[in-house]
């Protein structure tokens, strides 16, 4: 379930970047160069038995296997890239790099040749073109072997059609002539070594034919008779093996002469008809599928190391009390309209009573009431953790529903750094609030009513925000013990707490503190901060307030 909820918040960020990254994928496949792949396929003969059927006649599969494999890494060799480059000849990097460059490559060569980027040639460059062009050609190539047949293919790539045929139909080329080149150089070596074995046997056959001949002209014992038969079987023995010797050296010029490889050609590349690469087919569904993947995984760092409170669940987990509301942001009227006045918000509960706000605001006014039922003078402090969270409408809306429930409410404006409730609701008197704290005619003067059951007690001091008067924590407190015995419900609006620590010099005269945080916005850490920064009993935080809550986003939060 809280995947379900994870992916339903999220999916506008993963389908923002899967789209991103689809049109990214697009425009590649259309400006990149276009590439192309053609394909040749050889049949070895690797047991030299001029079996070039593709069938196996029986014998050692493994040996067969290692040396058609042996087959495919001479193919990969620089000997063959070195004399496909050869037969390539010297244009084959300008010919790969010259044509049909796609709008990426004709913007580069045109800024090569704009602004003169090209590097004038130099011998040594010179000099390592040909191993430039090995290089790229074994960047090109791709060998294998289909399977477990006799068959290899041969892949190369090209930035024309023609030129891929050409590579591959070259590489089959130079792999049949080095082919023939090493049989040629193997069958000479072993006819160079005949050749002194034929002459040497020759010799020793003539030799043994005039030791025979000697043998024959002194025949008049029975000594040399004998010595006659052991000449006789020499003769023989090296006649034969001059004879064998002769027709090994025939067999071996005729090899040498002999045009015929262990490999034949079954299929001549041909240009393909279609490009190989990049293929939108292929580029767009799987950077979609990649975008989509990066989105999930930036909305989810995004949820982990975003530590402001969406839920009112998360609230209750920091605070361990009750969330008593979660108050909706309040959109303009009409769309186009501008945001409600700063003014009309201190009475939006009682202007709208039929909005999802006033609704909010009831159910945290019905929770206070209960807890005032059962005290007399209820003292209620509104803490913030920062400026600009909507502590300050959150309280004159309460005290406004209070006073329309029939609950005689006070609300004291002690926001001595920051633009408060006394300012905005009763700017008239708020020039003279500084008396208010000292004596009780002092603020039975700056009280004024606002709200049927209500009234305002600016003791700020201030007429605009950004005050620095600072207040008498012993008057204050006499104020408020002061106040407590005339209203109900007694609503302190403090500076917001990171801004200026006050709730500590009236700890104890509060029943309660109801903290409000601003919905997406508020870090946990600074919720405990205003606390801990007031060195406030945790015992005295009555509930929490969500305020400014996105309906619609929240419900993606909410299980």
């Amino acid at each position: 379930m809280k995947i379900l909820f994870f992916l339903r918040r999220s999916w506008g960020i993963i389908a923002l970047l899967a789209i991103l990254a689809g049109l990214l994928g697009l425009a590649y496949s259309v400006l990149a160069r276009p590439t192309y792949s053609a394909t040749t396929s050889l049949l070895l003969d690797v047991r030299g038995s001029g079996n070039l059927q593709g069938q196996a006649t029986g014998g050692d599969s493994v040996s067969d296997s290692a040396a058609i494999e042996s087959q495919v890494e001479v193919l990969r060799s620089s000997n063959i890239a070195r004399r496909a480059v050869e037969l390539l000849g010297p244009g084959y990097l300008d010919l790969e790099s010259g044509e049909q460059p796609g709008l990426l490559g004709a913007l580069r060569d045109w800024m090569i040749k704009r602004f003169g980027w090209a590097e004038a040639p130099t011998d040594r460059a010179q000099n390592a073109g040909s191993a430039l062009a090995m290089e790229r050609l074994s960047q090109e190539v791709r060998v294998r072997r289909v399977g477990l047949s006799y068959i290899v293919e041969l892949s190369a790539r090209g930035d024309t059609p023609e030129t891929a045929a050409r590579t591959a139909n070259v590489m089959t080329q130079a792999y049949m002539e080095e082919a023939l080149a090493a049989r040629r150089e193997t069958t000479e070596r072993a006819r160079a070594w005949l050749q002194v074995q034929v002459d040497d046997l020759r010799t020793r056959v003539q030799e043994a034919d005039r030791a025979a001949q000697e043998q024959r002209r002194q025949a008049n014992d029975v000594a040399s008779t004998s010595r006659l038969r052991d000449v006789e079987a020499a003769r023989s023995t090296y006649q034969s093996m001059y004879e064998a010797a002769l027709r090994r050296y025939g067999e071996a010029l005729q090899q040498q002469t002999s045009p015929v490889t262990d490999a034949r050609v079954i299929s001549v590349a041909e240009p393909p008809l279609r490009k190989s690469w990049p293929k939108a087919s292929i580029l767009v569904p799987g950077t979609v599928l990649l975008g989509g993947v990066i989105g999930l995984v930036a909305a989810f760092l995004r949820e982990r190391f975003n530590r402001s409170i969406r839920t009112a669940d998360a609230a209750e987990a920091l605070l361990q009390v009750r969330c008593l509301a979660m108050v909706p942001r309040v959109e303009p009227v009409n769309r186009g309209s501008s945001p409600q006045s700063p003014e009309r918000m201190l009475r939006l509960a009682v202007h709208e009573p039929d909005s999802a706000f006033a609704a909010a605001v009831q159910r945290l006014a019905a929770a206070v009431e209960v807890r005032a039922a059962a005290s007399c003078g209820f003292v209620l402090g509104l803490l913030s953790a920062r400026a600009g969270e909507g502590k300050t409408t959150i309280g004159t809306n309460l005290a406004a529903m209070l006073g329309s429930m029939g609950v005689r409410t006070a609300l004291l404006d002690l926001n001595f750094r920051t633009l408060g409730a006394g300012t905005m609701l009763a700017p008239d008197l708020s020039g003279n609030a500084s008396g208010a704290i000292e004596d009780e005619a002092a603020w039975v003067r700056a009280k004024q009513s606002v709200f049927p059951n209500v009234e305002v007690i600016p003791c700020a001091g201030t007429s605009a925000a950004g005050g620095t008067g600072t207040p008498n924590a012993a008057a204050l407190r006499r104020l408020v013990a002061q106040v407590k015995t005339e209203f109900a419900v007694v609503l302190l609006d403090f500076d917001p707490a990171l801004v200026s620590p006050g709730v500590a010099a009236l700890e104890a005269q509060l029943d309660g503190v109801l903290v409000v945080i601003e919905w997406g916005v508020t870090p946990q850490c600074a919720v405990c901060g205003a606390i801990e920064a007031n060195c406030l009993d945790e015992r005295l935080v009555m509930g929490s307030v969500l305020n400014k809550v996105d309906q619609r986003q929240a419900a993606r939060f909410q299980a």
